[in-house]
């Protein structure tokens, strides 16, 4: 694997001033909805510490790529010295804005994000060299966002379930070493066993050498209820879930939204005020996002190159095992690069959170 640094100007990668070959290991996570990581470790060289400074660019390809945050050096009771280098993955220069202003939109979810970072990514603030449109369907987003990390206002955005329709949206800054940053939406795609082009995992078919199935009702919650702004009997409330549910099948949540307004003000600084219908589907959406079912768990072992798994990223796959009874269809959320001496190992990761099933795919030599 080869590891150029460059230098970063304004919105794109400036100078190479090298290709690192003095490292030792490579872990990169890359993510749909979130934002990844990547650490390099390895054995200090002049060269090694004249490439690695902080603000610097890793590139190992346009969708591989990131900004040093951390560099550390340490020598050993025998004299050696190592480096550790760590980072985000490049969407994780959204964190170096915040959403300026209010900002509020009613609009399909890919131009919800969209929007939003153009708004806040021009002029001074600048991050990107282009902000591409969204180029698919989505259901509408109806939300508001101020004063927030931009990197947790586009992933949480991303995030939002919708009811009319189940769709899986992610987001990616690319690196064109000649044209700069850009950013964009992504789709999920439909891998699963009854789609055109499935992706499945399976001892069945032989493409699985272990298997481990898991499943948990710790974080389990089907009835939400959430309260707005407003004291006592004006406070303005919304709740989720089957109310018929009864007995020890009922899993109850409350969250504490006071923070969510029916008055804002916008991008250009006027007040603006919610209806009362809008307020309360606002309310409504954040319960109905709250409700968590059942945390299934599986881990299996198969075999997808680095750049499959790239591809894969944010798609809808098929986990079926029979042995166990389990069928699970869930997204990509996570592909994870590792290159060491011995060769290059690469992970994706079905679900998230506690939810997460981790698919460990053999040694590439």
């Amino acid at each position: 694997m080869n590891i150029y640094i460059y230098t970063v100007q304004d919105t794109k990668p400036n100078e190479c001033v090298g290709i690192l070959d003095t490292y030792t290991s490579v872990n990169f996570t890359k993510s749909f909805q979130d934002c990844g990581k990547f650490t390099i470790k390895g054995n200090f060289t002049p060269e090694a510490r004249t490439l690695l400074q902080v603000g610097n660019l890793v590139y190992i390809n346009p969708r591989v790529s990131g900004i040093i945050e951390t560099v550390d050096f340490s020598t050993d009771d025998k004299g050696i010295t190592t480096y550790t280098v760590g980072g985000k993955e490049l969407k994780g220069i959204l964190d170096y804005r915040i959403v300026w202003n209010t900002y509020n939109q009613n609009v399909d979810c890919g131009s919800w994000i969209v929007n939003l970072v153009g708004e806040n990514t021009k002029g001074n603030r600048k991050l990107f060299t282009t902000v591409e449109p969204s180029s698919f369907s989505a259901p509408k987003l109806d939300k508001q966002v101020s004063y927030v990390s931009l990197l947790k206002a586009v992933s949480d955005a991303s995030k939002a379930k919708q009811s009319d329709k189940k769709m899986n949206i992610g987001f990616d800054v690319i690196c064109d070493i000649d044209k700069g940053f850009t950013f964009k939406v992504i789709e999920g795609t439909d891998r699963t066993f009854e789609s055109e082009h499935p992706y499945v995992v399976s001892r069945d078919m032989d493409n699985v050498s272990s298997l481990g199935y898991a499943e948990s009702s710790k974080s389990q919650a089907n009835i939400v209820k959430v309260g707005g702004e407003g004291e006592g009997s004006e406070r303005k409330f919304a709740t989720a879930g089957d109310d018929s549910i009864s007995g020890l099948n009922r899993r109850e949540i409350f969250k504490d939204s006071r923070n969510t307004q029916s008055s804002y003000t916008d991008s250009a600084g006027k007040q603006q005020q919610l209806t009362p219908e809008q307020y309360q589907a606002l309310l409504q959406d954040e319960a109905n996002s709250l409700i968590q079912g059942r945390e299934i768990s599986v881990d299996a072992e198969s075999i997808v190159t680095s750049s499959e798994a790239l591809d894969l990223l944010g798609s809808k796959v098929s986990l079926i095992d029979r042995a166990f009874g389990v069928r699970t269809d869930d997204y990509i959320s996570e592909v994870n690069i590792i290159d060491e001496a011995d060769g290059t190992l690469t992970t994706i990761t079905v679900g998230k959170g506690l939810a997460a099933q981790r698919l460990t795919l053999p040694m590439e030599v």
